[in-house]
């Protein structure tokens, strides 16, 4: 069980990392998108695709993170 709940802490945090990194990849092309473009567009319609997978990526890092804890306290009740 321990190594499991290990291994749920670990892929939660990798899922967090990536989230975070991603995010702010998008977060800077946009800034510097925004500067090129001509009034009126919408930087956010050609990274569609990213912003989508980075929500994914965030709501996967946060099930498991419910999960581990979901594991560490059916530990505890146990002791």
């Amino acid at each position: 069980m321990k190594a499991k709940r290990a291994w749920i802490w670990f892929l939660s945090q990798s899922f967090f990392i990536m989230t975070v990194g991603l995010s702010l990849y998008l977060f800077a092309k946009f800034i510097i998108f925004r500067i090129n473009l001509p009034s009126g567009v919408c930087p956010v319609e050609s990274n569609r695709t990213l912003i989508y997978t980075a929500i994914v990526l965030a709501l996967i890092s946060f099930i498991l993170s419910v999960i581990e804890s979901w594991y560490e306290k059916k530990a505890n009740q146990r002791n």
